[in-house]
Formats: structure tokens, sequence, C-alpha cells
């Protein structure tokens, strides 16, 4: 079975080293083995919106927001890393850039 913890590393890794395109591939690996992981669709937006990739950031918001407005204690699928990510604030950045990004999409579409 594959380690949703190490390729979340991974991931974490190759974005700390600013190997962006190496960690979307962790990432999206991670959401398409667990698709509840939570702070994977976070990283993955945030790495999107970085990168001016406005409607994958989008599509990666409304997974976290749809998850952790269904359950704000929503599990983040990791077994073995303890992660200090605050599901409460990630809700609420990401309810922030969701709307934003809704607004520049509406601006560009005009």
């Amino acid at each position: 079975a594959w380690s949703v913890d190490m390729m979340f590393m991974k991931g974490l890794s190759a974005k700390w080293q600013d190997h962006q395109a190496v960690a979307i591939e962790w990432f999206k690996k991670v959401v398409y083995t667990n698709p509840e992981c939570w702070p994977a669709h976070y990283y993955l937006a945030e790495i999107y919106r970085s990168q001016q990739q406005l409607e994958a950031a989008l599509r990666a918001y409304q997974t976290l927001v749809r998850t952790l407005t269904a359950n704000i204690k929503a599990s983040d699928a990791m077994q073995w890393i303890p992660l200090s990510l605050p599901a409460g604030d990630l809700l609420f950045l990401s309810q922030r850039h969701l709307q934003s990004l809704t607004d520049d999409l509406q601006v560009k579409e005009k």
C-alpha cells in the first residue's frame, strides 16, 4: 500500500526546496490515494495560486472547504506524521482565497 504520510512528506520536501512541479505531483498522488487528506488539498491550492493557475487553485480550495465545512474535526489522513495545521484557520484562509479567486476569475471573464 502507498504511504500517504511518505508521499505527503515528499511533497512538502519538494515544496520547501522550491521544486513546485514535483511537489504538485506528490500532492496529487496523495489526494488520489486518499481524497480526504485536506492538508494535501491546501498545499496544492497554495502552489497553484502562487503559479497563477487560478482554476486549479479554485478546485483545490473548494475541496478543502467542502471537507472541513462538513466536519471541522475531519481527519487529515496522516497516520505517522503529526501536523500542526489548525483546521479552523485553514478553513478561514481557504474561504478567503476562494472568494478572491472567484472574484479574479469573474473579472477575467469580462
